[in-house]
């Protein structure tokens, strides 16, 4: 979970890490109020060759940790988004920043936990080469209809947020990678410039190209032409002054 955390988090490490101190302190308080049947349950029955207070204080601490991991984990994939900010490259140093992965591995462990839990919680009843087995394709079902789901959504996502002109801004301090060319800085945030759209908008590659057709921000009633760099009046419209190569103000072509 905290490698899936790190993969998800623009920070890196060291932010992760910080989130999940952070709530441990408040696991720590919450955990014996919200899951008291299960602290009774294992003082009645401890585990063999443990005593009752060393088993309670281990579900305490380790409940604590689990569910503070687990919190740190859901904030992360919920706060995800596909132009961070705050990047830090120095904490992806050991562990890169990947959301896809991360979210993979993430929900591959929340799914094994959830399928070893609830087998887990009648593995005092049934041989436990079955439990295993059994917490085993449960939490392998239950990763492929989760990440069956995310594919479906993930692919939506993508397919909607690229390819819509220049309207979608990058913020700049998100990309650790130079400005590449035909991309102007507005205020903090890569553009690509009038003309030129977004083919790749990701923070690892900005990528732009001309777009025929598309119309220009500054100059009304002008496109982009075939040829890249050069204008063309939009339909219905012809250049005022022709002769004059960098004039781009139309008239209405009259009926």
């Amino acid at each position: 979970m905290v490698i899936a955390t790190v993969m998800l988090t623009p920070q890196g490490f060291s932010y992760a890490i910080n989130g999940i101190v952070r709530y441990v302190g408040l696991a720590l308080v919450l955990l014996p109020i919200f899951a008291w049947p299960t602290f009774l349950i294992q003082a009645a029955f401890p585990p063999p060759g443990q005593g009752r207070g060393r088993a309670l204080i281990g579900l305490w601490f380790g409940g604590a940790v689990l569910v503070s991991a687990m919190m740190n984990l859901l904030a992360s994939m919920l706060s995800y988004s596909p132009n961070p900010l705050h990047f830090d490259p120095a904490g992806h140093r050991l562990i890169p920043y990947d959301p896809r992965g991360g979210f993979l591995l993430g929900s591959f462990g929340i799914c094994m936990l959830l399928s070893t839990g609830v087998w887990g919680a009648i593995s005092r009843v049934l041989p436990i080469g079955f439990v295993l087995k059994g917490a085993i394709i449960t939490g392998l079902l239950l990763f492929g209809a989760v990440a069956g789901l995310g594919y479906a959504l993930w692919q939506q996502q993508s397919s909607s947020g690229f390819g819509q002109s220049g309207f979608q801004r990058v913020p700049e301090q998100a990309s650790a990678i130079p400005r590449p060319a035909h991309v102007e800085d507005v205020d903090g945030y890569w553009e690509p410039e009038d003309g030129y759209e977004w083919v790749v908008s990701d923070w690892r590659e900005l990528r732009v190209e001309w777009k025929p057709g598309l119309p220009s921000s500054r100059y009304p009633h002008v496109v982009a032409s075939a040829e890249e760099g050069k204008w063309r009046p939009a339909d219905g419209y012809t250049w005022l002054d022709p002769e004059r190569p960098n004039d781009y103000r139309v008239r209405q072509v009259a009926r």
